[in-house]
């Protein structure tokens, strides 16, 4: 099961059936990042909708995330974008430039063909070339992060990143930053602005697992795809991400944190 490709569309706001014109406008407003402007249509929904005697459901989790976009919007870093290039989604991988240091990024199913019906949609191997970051899908079809060592030329079996495992969240695309212990992934779940969100961990020599996962702020997240943030040593950012692009797009916004 391939993640994102599936659902790049940001269509969790509102169903596409029925709905009103009072929705459209405030699902349009999200997309544009008018978080206060959304919540306050998506208030006057729920309480239409409350007169009518209609569940809220749908409302109150759109509004949840209209809320959690304004209060991100008051601590967004402040950047500065250098470029943009827009690729196809299939020349990821090819477009992506790394340092020699940096590591590798490819398709997962090139890394561990054995396990391609069940592998995420990228790979990372470090620098060393001896361990690798995946992500790859449970019994349930969710998709965790993993890890695997080259050991006499030979990939060994995935082992679960500990204190990474999730049941209820979708994680792909990860990226180990060259000091070994920070890593940056993709995450889909019920705390994520957009479709898939860019979270960061770091990895605990004392207790031998990761950190609980934090999410990064705007501009490195949006209402849209945010899928993979890579930061080289001179602090010069490569940012993939689906932002007002054609299903069949992708774009890498170059950047870097004002100080």
């Amino acid at each position: 099961m391939k993640i994102y490709f599936l659902g790049a569309t940001i269509t969790w706001l509102f169903c596409t059936q029925g709905i009103s014109a009072q929705r459209q406008d405030a699902n349009q407003l999200f997309l544009e990042a008018k978080y206060t402007e959304a919540a306050t249509l998506i208030q006057q929904q729920i309480k239409k909708a409350r007169k009518q005697n209609q569940p809220t459901t749908t409302l109150d989790a759109a509004l949840q995330r209209a809320r959690m976009g304004e209060n991100m919007a008051l601590h967004a870093d402040t950047v500065v974008y250098s470029d943009t290039i827009m690729i196809d989604r299939a020349q990821l991988f090819s477009a992506l430039k790394l340092p020699k240091d940096a590591g590798t990024l490819l398709p997962a199913s090139q890394l561990l063909p054995e396990y391609a019906t069940h592998l995420g949609n990228s790979a990372y191997i470090n620098g060393w070339g001896d361990v690798a970051y995946f992500s790859m899908a449970d019994s349930s079809g969710l998709h965790n992060l993993y890890r695997s060592l080259k050991i006499n030329n030979k990939w060994t079996s995935p082992q679960l990143l500990p204190g990474l495992q999730t049941a209820d969240k979708d994680r792909d695309f990860p990226f180990m930053s060259t000091d070994g212990t920070t890593l940056y992934f993709a995450e889909q779940g019920t705390t994520s602005l957009g479709g898939f969100d860019l979270f960061i961990t770091r990895y605990d020599f004392d207790t031998h697992t990761f950190l609980k996962p934090e999410q990064l702020r705007i501009p490195y997240n949006s209402p849209y795809n945010d899928l993979l943030y890579i930061k080289d040593k001179d602090g010069r950012i490569q940012l993939v991400t689906d932002r007002n692009q054609p299903a069949d797009k992708l774009q890498i916004l170059i950047l870097t944190k004002n100080k």
